[in-house]
Order: C-alpha cells, then sequence, then structure tokens
C-alpha cells in the first residue's frame, strides 16, 4: 500500500514523487529522507510500476518517477529490459534511476533505455531533488568522480585498425611514426636518409592500409592506436 506524506506549502518542482522500489525496508527509508527534502511535493512509494498504475497512473498531476536499482546493474540484459519496459509503460511521466554504479558507462545505458537520468550511489541525498530536476529538465547528470574517471581513461581502440600496425614493414612503422609526428615528406626522408619519392610511396601504402584519405586522417588514427611499438621512435 502507498503512503501518501503532503509537506510544506513551498512550490514543488514535482506534484508527485513516486518511488519504485521491490525491497520494502530500502524503500520506506528512502521515502523518509525524501519527504524531509521536497517540500510541498507529495510521496508516494511502491513495489512495482504496476501498483503505480493501479493506483494513481498518469494523472494530471507533475509527477516524476523513481526507479531505486539496488545492487541490480544496467549491464544485466534483463535489468535493462526491464527498465525499458518501466520506461514504456510510465509514458509521459520522466523516469529518473537510482543505481549502484558510478562509471559512465552505467548513465549511457540508463540513457539509452529511455530514462531522463541516471543518479550514481556517490551523490549526496540533499543533491538528488536537484539531481532530478536537472535530468528532467534535459540536462544529464554526471558526478565528479565519473566525470574526472572519463578523463583519465585511455582512447579506446579505433575498431578494426589495431591490428594494422602489425602488417607494417619496420620501414612503415619509421615512416608512419613521423608522419603522425607532423613531419614533413623533406624532413621524414632525411631523418630516414631515403629519397623523397621512396617516402611518398612508404605514405601511399600507409594511406591503403589505414583506409586514410590525407595525412591528418592518418596522423589521427595512428594516435588513436594504442600500444604504438616504442621500437618505431628509434627505426633506422
Amino acid at each position: 500500500m502507498a503512503r501518501l506524506s503532503p509537506l510544506t506549502d513551498r512550490a514543488p518542482d514535482f506534484d508527485i514523487y513516486v518511488v519504485i522500489d521491490n525491497r520494502a525496508l530500502e524503500r520506506a527509508c528512502f521515502v523518509q529522507c525524501l519527504q524531509q527534502r521536497c517540500e510541498g511535493s507529495t510521496i508516494v512509494d511502491y513495489e512495482t510500476l504496476a501498483d503505480w498504475r493501479d493506483d494513481i497512473g498518469s494523472s494530471d498531476a507533475r509527477q516524476v518517477i523513481l526507479s531505486n536499482l539496488g545492487s541490480r546493474s544496467l549491464a544485466d540484459e534483463k535489468v535493462r529490459a526491464d527498465l525499458q519496459n518501466l520506461v514504456a509503460e510510465a509514458k509521459d511521466v520522466p523516469v529518473v534511476v537510482l543505481g549502484a554504479c558510478e562509471d559512465i558507462e552505467a548513465s549511457i545505458s540508463a540513457l539509452e533505455c529511455g530514462a531522463a537520468g541516471y543518479i550514481s550511489p556517490c551523490v549526496r541525498f540533499v543533491d538528488i531533488v536537484e539531481a532530478t530536476r536537472l535530468a528532467v529538465g534535459g540536462g544529464i547528470f554526471l558526478p565528479r568522480a565519473a566525470l574526472m574517471a572519463l578523463r583519465k581513461a585511455p582512447p579506446e581502440p579505433v575498431e578494426g585498425r589495431v591490428t594494422v600496425l602489425d602488417q607494417f614493414t619496420d620501414r612503415q612503422l619509421a615512416v608512419a611514426n613521423a608522419l603522425r609526428c607532423g613531419a614533413a615528406n623533406k624532413m621524414i626522408a632525411y631523418q630516414l636518409q631515403l629519397r623523397e619519392s621512396t617516402v611518398k610511396v612508404h605514405i601511399r601504402n600507409i594511406f591503403q592500409k589505414l583506409k586514410a584519405t590525407n595525412r591528418t586522417e592518418a596522423a589521427f588514427l595512428l594516435n588513436q592506436m594504442t600500444g604504438w611499438p616504442e621500437a618505431a621512435e628509434s627505426a633506422p
């Protein structure tokens, strides 16, 4: 049974905050804390979305659904499918996911499932209402920890091209290394003691193997590849 909790008179962002969580104790604790932050709103809680639909459903009131995943992960296909179904059944009522994972992939998965936003466990409870308002307003709430982790993360390999380096000869590796550093043909020829015409042939072959159309694209692709061989810098 849902508990209705009218709060103070301050103008609310939502008339009703709907908490969906199949864990009774955790749901009760969350609602109690939420009541202290959502002034002027009504807090209702349900075990399932079906309970919400049978009770008040998509009324004319301004509602937001907070779906608490608990320890479940959006890396699980069933959890993602359940969230997609919940979003579809909620229709015009926005759904914000409360998750147990802090990485950026969880946020992206929630958005891909149609949720308005994702709130990670590192968010302080006092900030949950602001994060919810931001998400429903079209913004993306990204915790500082997730943002810093994203900045430090190594670039993802370019699919299908990481093994291209294995197809290069030692001389092509040396030319490619100079190319990715922006060296002109004359400079490459001087550094590697090659004819400029030979350098051009190597660069043309490098373009073909990378499926690049110009020097800028080739340099970009080479710099995106992980595990660049250190030997290339000292190749004769």
